[in-house]
């Protein structure tokens, strides 16, 4: 566990770019304003503080919301309450560093105009994540700067996505997002356990609020959405049948191929002969 500080941790950015922090803040925590030569993301996990940001109203940002301070934005942080942050710090020229970054990065910022409250949906695999490049950060070796740069991509993706999913309290509306997600995310290794703490539910109240909302239980909704998307790739021409089948989630060939014939009555070169 991370040490309580009354003032905010001192960063140097190296040259590949990316800084992972935590910061608990201890209860006579006092920041001055100030302005950093980096952009800033801030996850706060626990406590309410207030964000000020020169030329905008000040927001509160509570507990796992996440907000963003632009290089060489006049700033102060004001606990409300003692407050634990999770902080990344880019260099400004991080995100034009690959072509593929500066989409990603205009439209997390576009995002982050106000601050974002994650659904819990993404929130665990954001904060995985963020702790993830706490933990390589102390690790030395030729790969430990393209690790860290790639783990913070991670983390600009995944908050992208979040702006999409916003938090929920509605349980069904968590289900409905959960199950957008899975349409997505079909080759990750789900399992209940993951789905319902995802969504904060218990496995129990999950199972049952899943079944009502999408009309079959957890796995035979996964397994649905495996076999239709294999079933795509197959029609496409591009993957061979064992392709399709590990590119659609399905990591046991021999269970595919049990999976197919039981819901298709058919092994996919039947199938497939046939659609052909």
């Amino acid at each position: 566990m991370s040490f309580l500080t009354q003032r905010p941790i001192p960063v140097r950015i190296p040259e590949w770019g990316v800084v992972f922090a935590e910061s608990r803040h201890h209860p006579d925590f006092r920041m001055s304003r100030r302005t950093d030569l980096f952009h800033k993301l801030l996850l706060v996990k626990e406590g309410e503080l207030k964000l000020l940001q020169e030329g905008q109203a000040s927001r509160v940002l509570a507990a796992d919301s996440v907000a963003y301070v632009p290089a060489g934005t006049v700033h102060q942080l004001q606990d409300a309450s003692p407050a634990s942050l999770l902080i990344l710090c880019l260099n400004p020229n991080f995100p034009e560093c690959l072509a593929s970054c500066r989409p990603v990065w205009a439209e997390l910022v576009n995002a982050l105009q106000e601050p974002l409250a994650p659904s819990g949906v993404l929130l665990q695999r954001i904060e995985t994540a963020w702790r993830k490049g706490i933990r390589q950060q102390g690790v030395e070796g030729v790969y430990s700067p393209l690790s860290l740069q790639l783990q913070a991509m991670e983390i600009m993706v995944a908050l992208v996505r979040a702006a999409h999913y916003p938090r929920k309290t509605d349980p069904r509306m968590r289900i409905r997002q959960l199950l957008r997600l899975m349409e997505e995310e079909y080759s990750e290794a789900w399992d209940i356990e993951r789905a319902a703490k995802m969504v904060s539910m218990s496995r129990r109240r999950f199972s049952d609020y899943f079944r009502e909302i999408a009309g079959q239980p957890f796995v035979e909704k996964l397994t649905r959405i495996r076999l239709e998307r294999a079933m795509e790739f197959m029609r496409s021409g591009e993957y061979s049948i064992a392709g399709s089948g590990f590119s659609a989630g399905f990591n046991d060939l021999s269970h595919f191929y049990r999976v197919f014939k039981k819901h298709l009555k058919k092994t996919p070169g039947e199938w497939l002969k046939q659609q052909q």
